[in-house]
Protein backbone atom coordinates (compact mmCIF):
# COMPACT_ATOMS: atom_id res chain seq x y z
CA UNK A 1 0.00 0.00 0.00
CA UNK A 2 2.68 2.02 0.58
CA UNK A 3 4.62 1.44 -2.41
CA UNK A 4 1.09 2.55 -4.59
CA UNK A 5 0.84 6.09 -2.30
CA UNK A 6 4.48 7.12 -2.14
CA UNK A 7 6.16 6.34 -5.49
CA UNK A 8 4.93 8.96 -7.32
CA UNK A 9 6.66 11.27 -4.10
CA UNK A 10 9.57 12.78 -6.51
CA UNK A 11 6.33 13.69 -9.83
CA UNK A 12 4.17 15.54 -7.06
CA UNK A 13 6.30 16.73 -4.22
CA UNK A 14 6.48 20.32 -5.33
CA UNK A 15 2.77 20.70 -6.16
CA UNK A 16 3.62 19.22 -9.53
CA UNK A 17 5.93 21.71 -10.66
CA UNK A 18 9.08 19.57 -10.84
CA UNK A 19 9.19 17.96 -13.96
CA UNK A 20 8.05 14.65 -14.28
CA UNK A 21 10.65 11.43 -13.90
CA UNK A 22 8.05 8.99 -15.52
CA UNK A 23 7.83 8.20 -19.42
CA UNK A 24 3.88 7.64 -20.57
CA UNK A 25 4.43 4.10 -20.38
CA UNK A 26 5.42 3.93 -16.29
CA UNK A 27 2.32 6.07 -15.83
CA UNK A 28 -0.12 4.45 -18.24
CA UNK A 29 1.28 1.26 -15.99
CA UNK A 30 0.78 3.30 -12.60
CA UNK A 31 -2.77 4.24 -13.60
CA UNK A 32 -3.70 0.53 -14.65
CA UNK A 33 -2.68 -1.54 -12.18
CA UNK A 34 -2.92 1.22 -8.52
CA UNK A 35 -6.57 0.89 -7.54
CA UNK A 36 -6.16 -2.96 -8.27
CA UNK A 37 -3.41 -2.95 -6.39
CA UNK A 38 -4.58 -0.84 -3.54
CA UNK A 39 -8.03 -3.40 -3.22
CA UNK A 40 -5.89 -6.12 -3.25
CA UNK A 41 -4.14 -4.42 -0.41
CA UNK A 42 -7.60 -3.70 1.28
CA UNK A 43 -8.60 -7.11 0.77
CA UNK A 44 -5.54 -8.28 2.37
CA UNK A 45 -5.49 -6.84 5.43
CA UNK A 46 -9.22 -7.65 5.97
CA UNK A 47 -9.08 -11.25 5.16
CA UNK A 48 -5.40 -11.31 7.87
CA UNK A 49 -7.59 -9.66 10.24
CA UNK A 50 -10.48 -11.66 9.99
CA UNK A 51 -7.89 -14.66 10.49
CA UNK A 52 -6.75 -13.75 13.48
CA UNK A 53 -2.83 -12.47 11.50
CA UNK A 54 -3.74 -8.65 11.53
CA UNK A 55 -1.05 -7.85 13.76
CA UNK A 56 -1.48 -3.88 15.51
CA UNK A 57 -3.96 -3.12 12.87
CA UNK A 58 -5.98 -5.91 14.44
CA UNK A 59 -5.37 -4.76 18.10
CA UNK A 60 -6.09 -1.02 16.90
CA UNK A 61 -9.92 -2.37 15.12
CA UNK A 62 -10.59 -4.24 18.03
CA UNK A 63 -11.47 -1.72 20.85
CA UNK A 64 -14.64 -1.05 21.54
CA UNK A 65 -16.05 1.68 19.22
CA UNK A 66 -14.33 -0.26 16.58
CA UNK A 67 -15.93 -3.56 16.59
CA UNK A 68 -18.46 -4.65 14.38
CA UNK A 69 -20.53 -5.39 17.58
CA UNK A 70 -20.50 -1.55 18.85
CA UNK A 71 -24.01 -0.89 19.12
CA UNK A 72 -23.21 3.04 17.83
CA UNK A 73 -22.69 1.44 13.93
CA UNK A 74 -26.44 0.99 12.98
CA UNK A 75 -27.55 4.50 13.75
CA UNK A 76 -24.12 5.82 12.63
CA UNK A 77 -24.17 4.02 9.00
CA UNK A 78 -28.28 4.96 9.24
CA UNK A 79 -26.96 8.81 8.94
CA UNK A 80 -24.14 8.29 6.82
CA UNK A 81 -26.47 7.07 4.30
CA UNK A 82 -28.68 9.76 4.20
CA UNK A 83 -25.69 12.48 4.09
CA UNK A 84 -24.36 10.38 1.31
CA UNK A 85 -27.85 10.91 -0.06
CA UNK A 86 -28.17 14.45 0.20
CA UNK A 87 -24.58 15.74 0.36
CA UNK A 88 -24.70 16.40 -3.58
CA UNK A 89 -28.34 18.92 -3.02
CA UNK A 90 -26.07 20.35 -0.57
CA UNK A 91 -23.06 21.09 -2.58
CA UNK A 92 -25.05 21.72 -6.21
CA UNK A 93 -27.15 24.60 -4.00
CA UNK A 94 -24.17 26.29 -2.83
CA UNK A 95 -22.84 26.34 -6.37
CA UNK A 96 -25.70 27.31 -7.74
CA UNK A 97 -26.14 30.08 -5.93
CA UNK A 98 -22.63 31.79 -6.46
CA UNK A 99 -22.11 35.07 -8.41
CA UNK A 100 -18.59 35.43 -8.98
CA UNK A 101 -15.73 32.49 -9.39
CA UNK A 102 -14.74 29.98 -7.36
CA UNK A 103 -10.79 30.10 -6.58
CA UNK A 104 -9.69 26.37 -5.18
CA UNK A 105 -7.37 28.56 -2.61
CA UNK A 106 -6.09 26.33 0.65
CA UNK A 107 -8.19 27.80 3.25
CA UNK A 108 -11.32 28.51 0.56
CA UNK A 109 -11.37 24.85 0.14
CA UNK A 110 -10.77 23.81 3.64
CA UNK A 111 -13.60 26.22 4.72
CA UNK A 112 -16.10 24.88 1.87
CA UNK A 113 -15.44 21.03 2.72
CA UNK A 114 -16.45 22.08 6.28
CA UNK A 115 -19.04 23.92 5.35
CA UNK A 116 -20.60 20.56 3.32
CA UNK A 117 -19.91 18.54 5.63
CA UNK A 118 -21.48 20.24 8.86
CA UNK A 119 -24.86 21.17 5.95
CA UNK A 120 -24.94 17.88 5.16
CA UNK A 121 -25.15 16.07 8.55
CA UNK A 122 -27.49 18.32 9.42
CA UNK A 123 -29.53 17.83 6.58
CA UNK A 124 -28.80 13.61 6.54
CA UNK A 125 -30.15 14.00 10.16
CA UNK A 126 -33.43 15.66 9.34
CA UNK A 127 -33.45 13.06 6.75
CA UNK A 128 -33.55 10.68 8.74
CA UNK A 129 -35.69 11.75 11.84
CA UNK A 130 -38.67 12.60 8.70
CA UNK A 131 -38.18 9.72 6.61
CA UNK A 132 -36.40 6.49 7.78
CA UNK A 133 -36.98 6.53 11.51
CA UNK A 134 -40.88 6.27 10.70
CA UNK A 135 -40.34 4.13 7.77
CA UNK A 136 -38.76 1.48 10.43
CA UNK A 137 -41.15 1.75 12.74
CA UNK A 138 -43.60 0.95 10.08
CA UNK A 139 -41.58 -1.87 9.25
CA UNK A 140 -42.07 -3.31 12.70
CA UNK A 141 -45.42 -2.77 12.67
CA UNK A 142 -46.22 -4.52 9.99
CA UNK A 143 -43.46 -7.42 9.90
CA UNK A 144 -42.98 -7.57 13.77
CA UNK A 145 -39.55 -8.32 15.20
CA UNK A 146 -37.55 -10.32 13.14
CA UNK A 147 -37.12 -13.64 14.64
CA UNK A 148 -34.09 -15.70 14.63
CA UNK A 149 -33.96 -18.52 12.22
CA UNK A 150 -34.42 -21.48 13.48
CA UNK A 151 -30.97 -23.82 14.49
CA UNK A 152 -30.34 -27.19 12.72
CA UNK A 153 -28.85 -29.79 15.57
Amino acid sequence: MGAIVYCQYEDVKEHGTSKPSWNSYQRTAYETFSRTGWAISLAWIVYACNYGYGGMVEVWSCHTQFSPNWRGWGPLGKLTFSVYLIHPLVIFIYLSNRRDLNYLEDFSVSYLYSAYLLLSYVGGGVLSVLFEWPSAGLEKLVFGKARKPASSK
